[in-house]
């Protein structure tokens, strides 16, 4: 029994704990907006004393949500892209983007602010926006990257009352009377 203790222990102590250093993303984005708003996503890095030479990340909807936002700018980092020349690349779609870069002169390691995502909100509903990660080290390795997932809400606020509305809770009779109520509130102003 004591040899196989003695063994877990030895392996637990020989695993290389990479998840302690693990490079977060710090994503800056409304939790809330209108539909047909404008807004704006920052995201920056903390390489938690890494030295980062290669970087990628994705920001997308998810599957069947595209239509909800439309992705119309991206700025990336101009020193980093000055830096990493024909190595630096920036993709973007509708309602998605990423980012690639690798920089063999100088590594990253403090905090550097890596794009700008300029978007419009087009329908409204529940989004979450999913920003994917990896980073590497000038040998090539990989270092883990946090996941995040940011929850937007896209709210509609064109509904002013004046429009009918089916439900399968209102019959006809009603959806009559309240468009006949609506339409007589807009002509004697009240």
């Amino acid at each position: 029994m004591k040899k196989i203790i003695l063994f877990i222990i030895m392996c637990i102590l020989s695993t290389p704990i990479v998840l302690a250093n693990n490079i977060h993303l710090n994503v800056d984005m409304p939790s809330k907006v209108n539909e047909g708003d404008n807004f704006t996503i920052n995201v920056n890095v903390n390489p938690m004393a890494n030295n980062i030479t290669g970087f990628e990340c994705a920001m997308k909807p998810p599957f069947g949500k595209e239509n909800y936002i439309k992705i119309i700018n991206v700025k990336g980092n101009e020193k980093i892209k000055k830096e990493a020349g024909k190595f630096y690349s920036i993709d973007k779609k509708n309602s998605s983007v990423s980012i690639k870069f690798i920089s063999f002169n100088k590594p990253l390691n403090s905090d550097f602010h890596l794009m700008t995502i300029k978007a419009v909100a087009l329908k409204s509903g529940n989004l979450s926006l999913t920003f994917e990660a990896v980073a590497s080290d000038k040998n090539g390795e990989k270092i883990p990257v946090d996941e995040k997932t940011i929850n937007l809400l896209i709210i509609n606020n064109s509904n002013n009352g004046n429009d009918i509305q089916s439900s399968s809770n209102r019959n006809f009779l009603s959806s009559l009377i309240n468009a006949l109520t609506n339409f007589l509130k807009s002509i004697l102003g009240g």
